[in-house]
């Protein structure tokens, strides 16, 4: 009897691999080596030579989200673009998430800060400042963040190199100026504490020169910048000293005290805070002789700073034994000063 043909039966041990009909399960379905993709023909292809790609998984549906929040972000973008609302990022994280770009920040804060510009000589509404306001206490809005909206609005309006500048910082405030911010636009509550790094003392400098009197347009921002001008005579930053006082903040004796025993005495804050207390004494001054007719009494004004505290002369006077020169500066400094307001009696009793 011959011998008959062997065949192999699918599902036997001895097949090979690829006869095994669950040998197709048990790839790994490459998305990339699909016939499709690789310009192959599937027409002749032998079964086990297929790859299929794997089924993209759907977003999983949460029934806690909105109808609002499961929006496409691309939608929801185009949604916040026609009216931006900065109570809408706030309401959740998943809003937050899907409204934090650049390109959300830069059309928000246009939209927003275009209703307080161009106020030369009038002032925004009260609604609008506020909105301002609270958009540059915004997280987002950083010195990076702000710097670059301000080029593209001011690319819009003239050329940049019209712009005659000696550094950044002179560079950014023309740039501000000539977008005319209205007067009563507050500085940004965030930038009145310190620490202050250059940047952050650059973006306080332009709101400062918007702000005539702080302590009158915001008692709250005014009791805030005066921590923030304690924390800055610490870090011996003269120019946030000089910054904040010219949002219409006194120096007083405290502040005194702790540039000169606390601080070290840097002449430089020393002699802004002096020159501070003299420009509000000198104003009290005149409105008190406009209100009079010009009699005012004798002891009527009084300086913010106590140009006699005793403090201050046994720390110069400690200064000058010790043969540091800033003892017989400040001694000198003071003496000149108490003549200014109390006259040549009051400095003849004054320490030697």
């Amino acid at each position: 009897m011959p011998d008959m043909t062997p065949i192999r039966i699918r599902g036997k041990r001895s097949a090979t691999p690829g006869e095994k009909w669950h040998a197709g399960k048990k790839r790994k379905l490459l998305r990339d080596a699909s016939p499709a993709s690789s310009g192959q023909s599937t027409a002749g292809s032998s079964p086990s030579r297929l790859v299929r790609a794997k089924p993209r998984k759907r977003k999983p549906y949460d029934p806690s989200l909105s109808r609002l929040e499961q929006l496409p972000t691309e939608i929801l973008q185009e949604i916040f673009g026609y009216e931006p609302n900065p109570n809408l990022p706030a309401a959740s994280r998943t809003l937050l998430s899907q409204l934090s770009s650049q390109h959300v920040y830069s059309s928000v804060t246009s939209h927003i800060l275009k209703r307080i510009l161009g106020f030369k000589k009038t002032r925004a509404s009260d609604a609008d400042l506020a909105a301002a306001t609270r958009l540059l206490n915004s997280k987002f809005m950083t010195w990076d963040c702000f710097s670059r909206w301000l080029q593209e609005q001011y690319d819009a309006l003239m050329p940049v190199h019209s712009i005659p500048a000696q550094g950044p910082a002179d560079f950014h405030l023309r740039m501000w100026q000539a977008l005319e911010p209205s007067k009563g636009l507050l500085p940004p509550k965030k930038l009145l504490i310190g620490p202050w790094p250059a940047e952050k003392a650059t973006f306080l400098h332009l709101f400062a020169w918007s702000m005539d009197d702080l302590v009158a347009c915001d008692p709250v921002s005014a009791e805030i910048a005066y921590v923030g001008l304690s924390q800055a005579i610490a870090e011996r930053a003269q120019t946030v000293v000089t910054t904040l006082l010219v949002m219409n903040l006194r120096s007083t004796t405290e502040l005194l005290r702790q540039a000169v025993i606390d601080c070290g005495c840097d002449r430089d804050i020393v002699s802004v805070l002096i020159h501070n207390c003299m420009t509000h004494y000198n104003t009290d001054w005149r409105e008190a002789e406009a209100a009079t007719g010009g009699v005012v009494r004798p002891g009527a004004i009084r300086a913010d700073i106590d140009f006699f505290d005793s403090s201050l002369w046994a720390w110069a006077d400690k200064a000058r034994a010790h043969g540091d020169e800033k003892g017989e500066w400040l001694m000198d400094l003071l003496r000149r000063r108490a003549r200014a307001v109390g006259g040549q009696a009051a400095v003849m009793m004054s320490p030697k």
